[in-house]
């Protein structure tokens, strides 16, 4: 029984392509792109206080909470993030301007609300980490209640 069925095709060798042969650019011709860029209508991103302030320090919040020396360890680490990303989130929400200044003011507004002025650093950031747990869970819960229109 012999069959009709091919596996295999022997393939037909495409010709090289041509090597074309490198532009030259003048000087004016950089100038002219570098020129368009800079006329380009798109809107250029702002970098704020606190962005620029972290490109040449580091998180903002490892000073702010004196976490410098334990940040590098796991349950330090995660408890900072999610405390720097409910900080950053509040100023955003509150339509501020990211600044040092603004982290600081919702950072001790967050320490007097839970009373952690006077903690020690690592027990004080535990405390932050449960309380904005706790306030996102609510804010949560109070979305959903206003999109159920209750």
């Amino acid at each position: 029984m012999q069959s009709d069925t091919v596996f295999r095709h022997k393939l037909e060798e495409s010709p090289e392509p041509e090597a074309q042969e490198p532009v030259e650019l003048t000087n004016d011709d950089v100038q002219g792109a570098t020129k368009a860029k800079e006329e380009s209508e798109e809107p250029r991103e702002r970098v704020n206080a606190l962005e620029n302030w972290e490109l040449q320090h580091g998180k903002y919040g490892v000073d702010a909470l004196g976490v410098k020396e334990v940040i590098g360890e796991f349950p330090y680490k995660m408890q900072f993030g999610a405390l720097d990303n409910y900080i950053k989130g509040e100023i955003a929400d509150r339509g501020w301007e990211p600044s040092p200044k603004t982290y600081q003011k919702i950072l001790e507004e967050l320490e007097g609300e839970t009373g952690t002025e006077n903690m020690e650093v690592l027990d004080k950031m535990k405390k932050l980490f449960e309380y904005v747990k706790v306030v996102k869970k609510y804010k949560e819960l109070k979305k959903k209640k206003e999109s159920f229109g209750l």
